[in-house]
């Protein structure tokens, strides 16, 4: 038998040699550098905003009339958004007979109107202050 040092044990087999590098390989290790204090303290700013209110508005229809009030008719009445108000005086005859003499048809619209307001709000501020090696950037 015959042995080969360092060679293959099968004398078919190719040799193998293997190159080698050095890499670095950096290790980071935390130390505490410093900290930073965040402190709150509220500002107040007066600020505005645009309302809108609503409120009814009425339109008087005046229409001249000369009837008697029927015995169910009521005084007032309300047909949609429209309200109804019979104006009635007394017509002397031989008896008191109470006459419709003008009926008021009232329509409502609805108006609405821009109104600035201002009150004063508080907000919060933050103060940032480092201490020690710490390196603060701020984007505001």
């Amino acid at each position: 038998m015959h042995e080969t040092i360092g060679g293959p044990t099968d004398p078919t087999e190719p040799e193998r040699l293997e190159r080698t590098e050095e890499h670095l390989a950096p290790r980071v290790t935390l130390r505490r550098a410093g900290s930073i204090r965040v402190r709150k303290h509220v500002v107040e700013e007066p600020e505005e905003a645009e309302v809108v209110l609503r409120h009814d508005e009425l339109d008087v229809e005046r229409r001249a009339a000369d009837r008697p009030l029927g015995s169910g008719e009521r005084p007032v009445t309300e047909r949609g958004d429209t309200t109804v108000v019979l104006v009635v005086e007394e017509r002397l005859e031989m008896r008191k007979v109470p006459w419709v003499v003008e009926e008021l048809h009232l329509r409502r619209r609805l108006v609405s109107e821009q109104q600035r307001v201002s009150e004063t709000v508080r907000k919060e501020r933050l103060d940032i202050e480092a201490e020690g090696d710490v390196e603060l950037t701020s984007n505001t």
